[in-house]
């Protein structure tokens, strides 16, 4: 269950990355949208590495 959870937020992860990589190309850093995007990001970071320090 948890390996299927990881997949899942590294997914997610992914697609936050490369959405927030094409909006920095096209827009400034402080733009709202990619702002938004970076604490999304943040959050499933957070929770991807706290699923892996409970692992240990």
């Amino acid at each position: 269950m948890e390996q299927s959870k990881l997949k899942e937020l590294l997914l997610r992860i992914e697609a936050l990355r490369k959405c927030m990589n094409e909006l920095i190309s096209q827009n400034e850093l402080q733009d709202p949208k990619i702002l938004e995007i970076s604490r999304q990001l943040d959050e499933l970071l957070l929770e991807y590495y706290e699923i892996i320090k409970n692992k240990q």
